[in-house]
């Protein structure tokens, strides 16, 4: 997979689209089809801007895995990066799906789950 399929399938997994992208970054909104169609290849200058949009790692963008990695910081301060089994890309995907206050509720009830595994 390529960067570019790679943008393109992580905007379809998070609902965006290729407009809120283009305005995130402040270009045209033909840009991304331009990509797609190997016009042009400066999305290379955007990688850092458009990780932050799609909320990955400049890293997996760039790398030759189809596997998605999950970034996480810890409430401890530490990054951490895994490779994404089937169970959690299924979860992310049902996490990205929810309304911004249901996904407050979600990571509070995933905390709690976590204190009491951690009892």
């Amino acid at each position: 997979m390529t960067t570019i399929d790679k943008i393109a399938a992580l905007l379809e997994q998070k609902h965006l689209t290729q407009t809120q992208l283009s305005e995130f970054l402040g270009l045209k909104s033909y840009c991304l089809s331009e990509w797609r169609a190997g016009k042009t290849q400066s999305y290379k200058k955007h990688l850092e801007k458009i990780a932050e949009f799609l909320e990955v790692p400049v890293s997996y963008l760039l790398s030759d895995t189809d596997e998605r990695p999950i970034h996480c910081v810890m409430d401890s301060g530490i990054t951490y990066s895994s490779k994404v089994d089937s169970t959690t890309e299924q979860l992310l995907n049902v996490y990205n799906a929810l309304s911004l206050s249901d996904k407050a509720k979600a990571l509070t009830y995933v905390c709690e789950l976590a204190e009491k595994q951690g009892e």
